[in-house]
């Protein structure tokens, strides 16, 4: 079985401006094994988006395009693996891949998991950084900084379910995540209804990186500094929840969850910080919560 489709999609604000625009084209396949696979493609035209400063002026947005590709086993089996990849790309230079992977296998009757990591690169070419003042009269006053975003992202989740006995069950979820961004190429707004950034260290901006990682910037008689941005931010979230219904209607719940998070030193992000994740500092929270029914059977 196989079905396609078109649609189209478009926002505009009370000033008449379009906010976005949207072509889309998608189709899927159901295999005679039951497997599924899922294509989609954007196109996206160059817009207005009255958000991206932050309470400043209008600024452009690009035309770019996006493709989703995933697959998906047939869901009736005691295993089951999907998969997908996505990319974009625009016309001011940002760009984004993306893998991710899943299985579920039922081990035995009483024994269940589930492993989904994932991994993305991507460039934002267009973040926003902070509004200064002293700016020029084109952008009313003031500066509005943006910086492309070099980042990285590496995520897992896993889940395990085992029946102790039909009144017993404990459930496992655990979450390391890890997330690096590299700030570079910092610049201001052009001017309203623009896409573009008058760039610093070019068209008679100096600038100049200092030993904290901050930038210096000299802009004729003024002069200001942008803070260092670049980040990596691991961080863990598990839970552990065992649950005993010792009387029909009525159960026990026995709960660990566990909060890490630790913002390390700038490093692109790895495999090896997810493990390193567990070892964050963090909150361990035991709670234990019962329900008891009352009435006759």
């Amino acid at each position: 079985r196989w079905q396609a489709g078109l649609s189209a999609k478009g926002e505009v604000n009370y000033a008449g401006e379009a906010q976005s625009r949207i072509l889309g084209a998608e189709g899927s396949v159901t295999w005679r094994n039951q497997s599924f696979t899922f294509v989609k493609a954007s196109l996206v035209g160059a817009a207005q988006d009255e958000r991206l400063t932050r309470g400043g002026p209008t600024m452009g947005t690009p035309r770019g395009w996006r493709v989703n590709v995933n697959h998906f086993s047939s869901f009736s089996g005691s295993r089951r693996f999907n998969a997908g990849v996505s990319f974009s790309g625009d016309d001011n230079g940002g760009s984004g891949a993306s893998f991710r992977v899943g299985a579920s296998i039922q081990v035995s009757p009483q024994f269940r998991l589930q492993f989904n990591p994932s991994y993305s690169r991507a460039t934002t070419a267009r973040q926003y950084v902070t509004t200064l003042d002293e700016g020029r009269a084109a952008t009313f006053g003031h500066r509005y900084v943006f910086a492309a975003v070099d980042q990285t992202t590496f995520r897992s989740q896993f889940r395990a379910s085992l029946i102790l006995k039909p009144d017993l069950t404990l459930d496992v979820y655990a979450e390391p995540f890890a997330a690096s961004g590299r700030y570079r190429d910092y610049g201001e707004l052009l001017g309203p209804r623009s896409r573009f950034l008058r760039a610093y260290g070019n068209n008679g901006v100096a600038a100049s990186p200092n030993p904290d990682g901050s930038l210096s910037v000299h802009d004729g008689s003024q002069s200001f500094t942008i803070d260092n941005n670049d980040f990596r931010e691991l961080s863990f979230r598990s839970n552990v929840v065992l649950r005993w219904e010792y009387w029909p209607g009525s159960t026990l719940y026995v709960v660990w969850q566990q909060d890490r998070a630790r913002s390390a030193a700038y490093a692109r992000a790895g495999l090896s910080d997810l493990v390193d994740s567990i070892s964050a500092k963090g909150d361990n929270i035991f709670a234990v919560k019962s329900s008891f029914f009352w009435g006759r059977k």
